[in-house]
């Protein structure tokens, strides 16, 4: 599984190691600030799951669902980190 992870380094590198200990390949993907942003790299990136976490002021869940939604990326699963940290991706 890949996995695109959103978020400052500081709150994503946990899971980061985590997930690559796992077997899954992870791209660390920064801060992005727009939605549209967010669903363009994951499409480019080809990946499973966007996993968001540290959004504040950043795009929600909603958001990158709509922008993957657009861009024919219906089968991308959006995981927010701050909210339930714990559940499984879509998929998964």
């Amino acid at each position: 599984m890949r996995i695109a992870l959103h978020g400052p380094l500081d709150q994503v590198a946990t899971y980061a190691r985590a997930s690559r200990d796992d077997g899954h390949e992870v791209v660390l993907v920064g801060a992005l600030e727009t939605a549209e942003a967010l669903a363009a790299v994951a499409v480019q990136e080809d990946v499973d799951v966007v996993a968001l976490a540290g959004t504040g002021g950043g795009p929600g869940a909603d958001a990158v669902r709509a922008a993957l939604d657009a861009l024919g990326a219906e089968d991308v699963a959006v995981l927010d980190l701050s909210t339930d940290p714990l559940k499984p991706p879509r998929g998964a």
